[in-house]
């Protein structure tokens, strides 16, 4: 799930859809740690990525902190060329 999330922190209309299907996956999984950690990222991911802080490969899950930057894998590189 999150490989098929890390594109979405280019834009800001990707990212909040993105959290949400994240949010829903914790909710549906009975995850708490990762539905407590998408409720701070849909109120505020939305500023930050609108003003570019969210870095460049973070997958947005409750086990990564949120402004912490990933290298993003090569396969998933070559879809943006």
């Amino acid at each position: 799930m999150h490989g098929t999330i890390l594109s979405g922190h280019i834009s800001l209309v990707s990212l909040i859809p993105g959290n949400i299907l994240m949010l829903k996956f914790g909710i549906g999984i009975k995850d708490a740690k990762e539905v407590l950690g998408q409720l701070p990222r849909l109120l505020v991911g939305g500023v930050k990525s609108f003003v570019g802080k969210i870095p460049l490969g973070n997958t947005g899950g409750a086990n990564i902190p949120p402004l912490q930057p990933m290298p993003v894998p090569q396969d998933i590189q070559e879809l943006f060329r």
